[in-house]
């Protein structure tokens, strides 16, 4: 895991935050999460997507959650690109060469095992593969920005935490204490 200065990591007004192709729950909780974030730091431009779409859990979440998604195609105006939930670029689908051409900071956060490939893609990354879920993470990031929980905000981080570990049957300390947060 490399550590990140979040406050200057995490600045723009054009923000992209991308998830694998059909995309799961962690992916849409995480990056939807992510997307709140920002818009209580007031940033103007907040882009979702989600290549090739989401499995059938998550669409059904988007919808109810009423998440909207972009179909951005160019990221030359955009200042930070965070993808979530990847362990491989490759799984960026069609977004992959627009990302990997994109002039501006690429952030990976991510709870797959790091791979060479992803040292070379991405300015920075924050990986554990320790953690349960790329939501696990994400909770920690924001604690660590003294981000606020909200009830929707938990119940997105539970989800992607359930959905992505499905139910865990043996949980490590740092899973626990997650739940004692969410």
């Amino acid at each position: 895991m490399l550590s990140l200065n979040l406050q200057e990591v995490f600045n723009g007004n054009k923000i992209c935050i991308i998830t694998h192709r059909l995309a799961d729950v962690d992916a849409l909780c995480s990056s939807y999460v992510l997307s709140i974030y920002f818009k209580e730091r007031n940033v103007p431009e907040i882009n979702l997507i989600f290549p090739e779409g989401l499995d059938s859990a998550a669409e059904t979440l988007r919808k109810f959650y009423s998440i909207e998604q972009s179909d951005l195609k160019e990221f030359n105006s955009i200042d930070l690109i965070i993808v979530v939930d990847t362990g491989s670029p490759k799984l960026l689908g069609n977004y992959y060469q627009l990302i990997e051409q994109a002039s501006c900071k690429k952030v990976l956060i991510d709870h797959h095992p790091l791979t060479d490939e992803s040292k070379h893609f991405y300015n920075y990354y924050y990986v554990d593969p320790e953690s349960s879920s790329t939501c696990e993470i994400v909770l920690s990031l924001l604690l660590n920005l003294d981000f606020s929980l909200t009830p929707t905000v938990s119940n997105l981080l539970l989800l992607g935490i359930l959905f992505d570990t499905k139910h865990p049957v043996s949980y490590t300390h740092l899973t626990l204490q997650t739940s004692d947060l969410v």
